[in-house]
């Protein structure tokens, strides 16, 4: 609900038309959400949002403090006219840069009420963590419930036989569509085990499609990939055997097989991953997602030149939805293409327009920059990198990712001339 407020103040108020003071917005909020609200002080605003390096000065260069002056009163108008009757307030006290977030109405009785403790999760807290997954995966079952046909319909002027060719439960379709949204930004363990839930729950309503088991299978390979899992191999294994199971219920059905695609990437299996992502892309050709992962496949078993088409063609797609990460897929792909200025502009891009960051997405660009001999920018990402990766294996994250030897080596040597050590992240 926090973050359909910030989506409705983005599109609604002043801030549509001045990228860089939303862009603050959203990377505060995001921020607070993830349980780094410590970290927002004015230096690390500077660098993540205004693109300030390591010499940034706050007393000679007031851009942080003045910006959020600014904020401060567009919020205020916005809440003044248009979001007046918003359920959720987003606000910015005086003194600092952590948002808060108030409820402008009570909520209504359906909604689940989820404790101040747990809005804000540590990773080491397990005890508070079914809290939390099951208020979110409550939420989205309301949502889902209230606004499936709204979204199936919205699927349907894509494909009209969409619905009817997969599942004729209408409830599970719209809930299988977001558990891809919840979970993400998958840094966060909660949202994707919350979204495991979602997709365990599509299983029960209709245990004949294959959303449910691709969905499972898709979380499966974020909870490994981000770091989250105790079990990697084992849970890589259910990942298999999920999108296994989502292809025999329907051998058309393009998801299963971009799960596939994740799952044979754990495997080891590149060409596999690569050939069942060509697949999905064959049964659904102008899918994002499907054309997002092929470009993903591609570049991580060293074909980066070739995933650079199918990224920019997902890119054109999806470009009304800043939350997919096609376009820090591109940065990866033009890395490891070498077109290491190109490669940081994308990544940089993405930020900038509010879209999903994280530690892995600092590290490639303390690499890029670092790569392109910019040492000043390199610096100040790998000062990213190590302020936000407390909880986040960076190696872990590129051994699971990068299959090719080379193209992970490159990363590697890009961190060490940034400054960092890739055995220590």
């Amino acid at each position: 609900m926090i973050r359909a407020a910030l989506e409705r103040v983005l599109v609604t108020s002043a801030l549509k038309g001045l990228p860089r003071r939303a862009a603050f917005l959203r990377f505060v909020v995001e921020e607070t959400l993830a349980g780094r609200a410590g970290l927002l002080k004015g230096f690390n605003i500077a660098v993540a949002v205004f693109g300030r390096d390591q010499s940034f000065d706050p007393q000679s260069d007031p851009v942080v403090r003045l910006e959020a002056r600014q904020l401060r009163n567009d919020l205020a108008h916005y809440y003044l006219d248009a979001g007046r009757d918003d359920p959720v307030r987003i606000d910015m006290p005086k003194g600092g840069y952590v948002p808060t977030f108030e409820w402008n109405r009570p909520l209504p009785a359906a909604s689940v009420a989820v404790p101040e403790s747990a809005v804000i999760l540590e990773k080491s807290d397990r005890r508070t963590r079914p809290i939390l997954i099951s208020a979110i995966v409550g939420a989205a079952c309301l949502v889902a419930g209230v606004l499936g046909t709204w979204q199936i319909l919205s699927m349907g002027s894509q494909d009209p036989a969409i619905v009817p060719r997969f599942t004729e439960n209408s409830e599970a379709y719209a809930m299988f569509l977001e558990t891809r949204q919840l979970g993400r930004p998958p840094n966060i363990e909660a949202r994707v085990l919350a979204a495991m839930e979602l997709a365990r729950e599509v299983q029960a309503l209709d245990p004949s499609f294959g959303g449910g088991y691709a969905a499972e299978s898709f979380q499966y390979w974020q909870y490994i990939v981000f770091g989250h899992s105790d079990s990697p191999d084992a849970d890589a294994r259910r990942a298999l055997e999920l999108a296994r199971k989502a292809i025999e219920i329907d051998p058309e059905f393009g998801w299963g097989y971009q799960s596939l695609s994740r799952a044979l990437q754990l495997a080891g299996d590149t060409q596999g991953a690569i050939a069942a992502a060509e697949h999905a892309v064959d049964l659904d050709p102008a899918n994002a997602e499907h054309l997002g992962n092929l470009g993903l496949a591609l570049a991580a078993s060293g074909r980066a030149a070739d995933a650079i088409g199918p990224l920019e063609e997902a890119i054109r797609l999806s470009e009304a939805n800043v939350r997919t990460p096609f376009m820090n897929y591109l940065g990866v792909a033009r890395f490891h293409n070498r077109e290491f200025a190109k490669a940081a502009e994308t990544i940089e891009r993405n930020r900038d327009s509010g879209g999903p960051v994280g530690p892995h997405m600092y590290a490639y660009l303390a690499a890029t920059y670092a790569m392109a001999g910019n040492e000043g920018r390199a610096r100040a990402f790998a000062e990213q990198v190590r302020a936000a990766s407390s909880e986040f294996s960076v190696r872990v994250f590129i051994e699971n990712l990068i299959h090719d030897t080379e193209s992970r080596q490159m990363f590697f040597e890009g961190l060490k001339k940034a400054g960092l050590d890739p055995e220590t992240l």
